[in-house]
């Protein structure tokens, strides 16, 4: 794959790798062949600290299930409230999985607010069905108060051991009350280099 760089004032571009602010996508990470089913296998892994095996946008923050076995996978983008108020964020997966948040746009200053953790051993059941959002308490943030039309950074961390997999990330919006999947419209895509913390593109903030 041809990649091209610019000034890091703006963002990396790779060819075929939508840019900061596209609308309605999410950038997806995946690192093949990391046994185990827990998310620190696959944070753990030196693997996981250089380049992934596959780096491609995809459309809104639910992937194609079962993709395979013994993989991770890493989405990042921006969620960006329709109207201010509280939300409450879900998490959904199998089998283990990690949703974080930004205080911004930086993904610098995040906090993990929900999240499915078993043994990580594989026959544990923690893991949920598609959508399932409340089978653990885990998997629900507490009330987060968003702004209007404001940038969110967010980063879904998603381990698969064997059998089926999936992961989604949903919301409960101020004066609704059922859960719906984040839309794309609520979405922008994220590329490396775009963090205003980060001029140099090399993933560390610059402080």
């Amino acid at each position: 794959m041809k990649t091209s760089f610019l000034c890091c004032s703006s963002a990396l571009i790779l060819t075929g790798v939508a840019v900061a602010g596209e609308p309605g996508k999410v950038q997806r990470e995946v690192w093949k062949e990391i046994p185990g089913s827990g998310t620190w296998y696959l944070k753990n892994d030196p693997k996981f600290r250089g380049a992934p095996d596959l780096t491609e946008v995809i459309e809104g923050i639910e992937p194609k299930p079962n993709a395979g076995d013994n993989y991770g996978e890493r989405l990042r983008g921006y969620v960006i409230a329709p109207a201010s108020g509280e939300y409450r964020l879900y998490i959904a997966g199998d089998d283990n999985c990690e949703l974080w948040l930004g205080e911004g746009e930086s993904k610098f200053k995040t906090s993990k607010i929900a999240w499915i953790l078993g043994t990580g051993f594989g026959f544990d059941r923690d893991w949920s069905k598609p959508r399932q959002w409340r089978k653990n308490p885990t998997q629900e943030s507490a009330p987060i108060k968003l702004e209007a039309g404001k940038k969110y950074f967010f980063e879904v961390i998603h381990k698969e051991g064997v059998g089926a997999d999936h992961v989604s990330v949903g919301w409960l919006t101020p004066g609704r009350k059922e859960i719906e999947v984040v839309p794309a419209s609520a979405l922008e895509s994220y590329a490396s280099g775009a963090d205003p913390e980060d001029v140099d593109c090399d993933e560390l903030a610059d402080q």
